[in-house]
């Protein structure tokens, strides 16, 4: 998951990892915990935002890099961004969590203040190198759930590059539409899809997830921002 948040401000850095570790302990208090054994003798020891802490680590990813072991420490270093690695042990996937996050907040016009340096949250289901084939490969694995090969739905790829010059936004849209569109007899609508694919091009990672494009539209493009101009 990423979470865009306010860099202007001093040590936004440490301010965002804070906000973003209470606003997990915060909306986990009436969610629906699983009956395990490992779910029992984690909640009854260990808070949600301790382990999230562990999971700040590096987003260290092998098999983006095979032969170098390269490490993406460095991407947590870029500027307005926290990232969290999602893990099973939170209990459910990162579009579920956010959908229910924005919902909450929405239906109960919940106050956003002490959250006031997260500006927007981007779920992400997977990665991958950021080229246009690697992308429209992680499309077909990760969409494929989404998109029923016998209706026909519509979907946008939204897509955001940073710190990337020599990434091609339009290559990389193409790449990914021309994939889902095989799947059936899906077609693009850039004003309200069904679907829609978020891209976030990181310097060289493609982070994408799939959510629904009417979630999407209802719950302000999962932009706390947005929420906060509603409330004006």
């Amino acid at each position: 998951m990423i979470f865009s948040v306010n860099p202007r401000r001093r040590g936004w850095q440490d301010v965002g990892y804070k906000h973003v570790a209470l606003l997990f302990d915060h909306f986990r208090l009436d969610q629906k915990e699983p009956e395990t054994p490992i779910r029992q003798e984690l909640d009854g020891k260990r808070r949600l935002s301790d382990i999230i802490k562990e999971e700040i680590d590096d987003l260290e990813d092998e098999h983006l890099y095979p032969q170098s072991k390269k490490k993406t420490h460095s991407f947590t270093e870029v500027k307005g961004l926290v990232f969290v690695r999602w893990i099973d042990r939170i209990g459910e996937d990162p579009n579920t969590f956010t959908t229910r996050l924005f919902e909450k907040i929405v239906t109960n016009n919940i106050s956003l203040d002490m959250f006031h340096s997260l500006k927007r949250l981007i779920p992400v289901e997977n990665t991958t190198y950021a080229s246009p084939e690697k992308a429209a490969n992680l499309a077909l694995q990760l969409c494929q759930p989404h998109f029923n090969a016998t209706k026909p739905l519509t979907f946008r790829v939204d897509i955001q590059v940073r710190q990337n010059s020599s990434a091609n936004k339009t290559k990389l849209i193409h790449a990914i539409a021309d994939t889902i569109s095989h799947m059936g007899a899906h077609k693009v609508n850039l004003t309200a899809p069904d679907k829609i694919v978020i891209v976030e091009i990181i310097r060289q990672i493609c982070c994408m997830s799939c959510v629904s494009g009417e979630q999407y539209r209802k719950n302000f493009c999962f932009s706390f921002d947005k929420v906060r101009e509603s409330y004006e």
